[in-house]
């Protein structure tokens, strides 16, 4: 990992060096985020290549994400990030060609909203990393699925794509399946299209209530322990 002071800076170190992803603020000096990111996209289409960008900025307007996404970025983060939602990014950005730890991909039973694999990236294998998120998803997941029910009920698509994003944040972490149906609701409420948002918001708080139980229940020792029994058939047939 590598951090630079200044925007420049930044630049000359993705020009010298090969990086998995770049984490962008907007507002630095010499060059800011939407000048390096231009310059970076303008240099692969002589090099080859696509450098994942995740920009961060302390701003969280709809016209801020479009502006991100238009110049070149991957993905936005409003200060302050949260763990959650950064690993969530991380995840979404480089997930295609990332390589999946052993036995990680065969951890889910076809019953269960979580994703192992994704959970168990997010908090890097770390049992207390892994008992904050659950505390927070106990904490936020019900709260900001209340604001996003409540925004569509006022038609305030502004207050539903807030909700909604910080939802996507959070719940990309533990169940790709709940983290892509909140993406597709940010992308609703941003067009201002919320009839077509209301049956995403009903499917959100169907999966919440889902998922709430079976996050009380979730422990690294169990993933592994599950992992051990994929790569080791004769664990589950008694031999």
């Amino acid at each position: 990992m590598r951090v630079a002071t200044d925007g420049r800076e930044a630049l000359d170190l993705v020009i010298e060096g090969a990086f998995d992803l770049l984490l962008l603020d907007l507002h630095m000096p010499e060059l800011d985020g939407f000048q390096v990111v231009r310059a970076i996209r303008l240099r692969e289409h002589t090099t080859g290549g696509r450098l994942p960008v995740i920009a961060l900025t302390a701003r969280a307007r709809k016209e801020d994400r479009e502006s991100c996404l238009a110049a070149g970025m991957d993905d936005y983060l409003s200060k302050p990030v949260r763990a959650v939602e950064l690993f969530a990014a991380i995840d979404r950005v480089v997930a295609p060609d990332r390589v999946s730890l052993p036995g990680v991909a065969r951890l889910g039973d076809g019953a269960s909203l979580i994703d192992p694999a994704a959970l168990l990236a997010a908090c890097d294998g770390d049992g207390e990393g892994l008992r904050a998120m659950c505390r927070d998803f106990q904490a936020y997941a019900p709260a900001w699925l209340a604001a996003a029910s409540d925004a569509l009920q006022t038609r305030d698509a502004h207050s539903l794509r807030e909700a909604a994003h910080k939802l996507c944040g959070l719940l990309s972490a533990f169940s790709t399946a709940a983290g892509g149906v909140a993406s597709d609701l940010e992308d609703q409420a941003a067009h201002g299209r919320l009839d077509e948002a209301r049956p995403l918001v009903v499917r959100l708080e169907s999966m919440v209530q889902e998922l709430i139980p079976e996050v009380d229940n979730v422990s690294c020792e169990a993933f592994r322990d599950r992992a051990g029994a994929a790569d080791d058939p004769s664990r589950t047939t008694g031999a």
